[in-house]
């Protein structure tokens, strides 16, 4: 086993020789070679515990890496060497400070790249700062635009992102009109959800009861309570934490012969794309009924409730009167 693995690298080293053979320590080949002694000494140290040598290696290999490879790509003429410079600078800011490729390194790639690019017009051989010819300075003021304009975008997708995370409500929200995000699928609104959500907690805690349970639960001095374990039930298994405080749901009990008629209103008040609170309501229906079981009939229980929907008028207009 031993055997296969020198034979491994040593293979490996015949293929990889020819590109850290320096025709002079100023070249990037005599960087590359500051590279792999540099990465050699963290592996070394990783293996017998010394952390701040490991990390300051580490650090000074990518270092020796960034300059190899814009060094290689100068040499070899590769127009997008600067891209890939700019990846490795962000990435050794920001990576080295969390041990992932956080949002910030991708946020940056960009102007690092921009100014990596432009970064040969103002310096000569001997890198001496000067400053660009007049031809260049068009096209310089264009690719730092654009990269900055790259980066912008960047960032916007990812505070999107996180407010669909923290507010799937934004998912279903409409966006016509809107410039910069598309709607990619068809989704109920998050009100609807929350309502639906309700309807079901309240049948699951009221099928189970005995009429003159239910009417003891409806009562004044319960109802108020008892609905408000409800709503927060709901709104545990249907909503993120940081949406919950911003869902208002009200409720009123309408004029009904029979039984209960139980409005739920519920109006969102966080971010969105439009102005103007979105209002959903959802009726409920709470009645005594009887089903026949070996020829007598039982009393149950029964909760209807209709389709939730979206109000264009404010919910205080509704003709039906509150029972208080």
């Amino acid at each position: 086993m031993l055997k296969q693995i020198q034979d491994i690298i040593q293979s490996f080293w015949q293929f990889a020789k020819p590109a850290f053979d320096a025709p002079t320590a100023y070249s990037w080949q005599g960087l590359a070679r500051l590279t792999l002694f540099s990465f050699i000494v963290a592996v070394i140290c990783w293996v017998l515990g010394i952390d701040w040598v490991r990390d300051f290696s580490s650090t000074l290999g990518q270092v020796f890496l960034i300059f190899t490879v814009q060094w290689w790509g100068v040499h070899y003429n590769f127009k997008l060497i600067p891209w890939v410079t700019g990846a490795l600078v962000s990435v050794l800011f920001f990576g080295n400070l969390t041990g992932t490729i956080p949002q910030a390194a991708l946020i940056t790639w960009p102007l690092f790249s921009g100014v990596i690019a432009v970064l040969p017009d103002f310096t000569d051989r001997n890198l001496e700062l000067h400053s660009p010819k007049p031809e260049k300075r068009p096209s310089i003021v264009t690719l730092l635009s654009t990269q900055a304009l790259i980066s912008c975008w960047l960032q916007l997708l990812f505070v999107i992102q996180a407010w669909t995370e923290d507010y799937p409500a934004l998912l279903s929200d409409d966006l016509d009109g809107n410039v910069v995000a598309i709607e990619l699928e068809t989704r109920s609104p998050q009100g609807v959800e929350f309502l639906n959500a309700i309807a079901v907690e309240l049948e699951t805690t009221l099928v189970p009861l005995s009429w003159s349970e239910v009417q003891k639960w409806m009562q004044p001095a319960n109802r108020e309570e008892n609905l408000t374990g409800v709503v927060v039930s709901a709104a545990d298994e249907q909503l993120t934490p940081l949406e919950r405080a911003l869902w208002d749901v009200e409720y009123q009990l309408l004029n009904q012969a029979s039984g209960y008629r139980l409005q739920f209103t519920a109006s969102w008040n966080g971010p969105q794309s439009s102005v103007g609170a979105p209002v959903h309501r959802k009726i409920c229906q709470i009645r005594e009924a009887f089903q026949a079981e070996d020829d007598f009939q039982t009393a149950v229980v029964d909760v209807e409730c209709d389709r939730a929907q979206k109000l264009d008028i404010p919910p205080n207009s509704e003709p039906n009167q509150p029972v208080e």
